[in-house]
């Protein structure tokens, strides 16, 4: 830069009114192979994020359903252990002493002898007699 002491020549001057008028922006060139290979490389980025943005999120589902299978084995289990004794009291309540006992004790029933048992035999089907008499409906007799 010059001193400002210094007179300038009228040539610089010339020159520098010329440097004011032309309108040195830049030139922008697009560069279409290094915008391929940019979007290329972010598509491949965006892929890669989201593949394991799904393996994260079949991670966190396999875990909940591990933990799901676990409750679900332990309430098996507890449902077994359960029926187990069910089946078991339902055996002794079916237990034919027990209902016997009960009979005698709480209905004060008593064992039936010999002498006080009887057989009753089935009744065979007959046929209706021939001469048997068929009412008709609506004939007003």
């Amino acid at each position: 830069m010059k001193t400002m002491g210094r007179r300038q020549s009228a040539a610089e001057a010339v020159e520098f009114q010329m440097r004011g008028d032309i309108r040195n922006r830049p030139v922008r060139v697009v560069d279409r192979a290094g915008q391929r290979r940019m979007w290329s490389t972010a598509l491949v980025v965006v892929g890669v994020l989201g593949v394991l943005l799904a393996i994260a999120v079949l991670r966190m589902r396999q875990n909940d359903l591990g933990y799901e299978v676990g409750v679900l084995l332990a309430t098996q289990a507890r449902l077994e252990t359960e029926r187990r004794h069910l089946v078991a009291e339902l055996e002794s309540l079916r237990a034919l002493d027990r209902i016997e006992r009960l009979a005698m004790e709480q209905l004060l029933m008593v064992k039936p002898t010999g002498a006080d048992a009887f057989v009753v035999e089935r009744a065979r089907a007959t046929s209706a007699p021939s001469s048997s008499i068929v009412a008709l409906r609506g004939s007003g007799l």
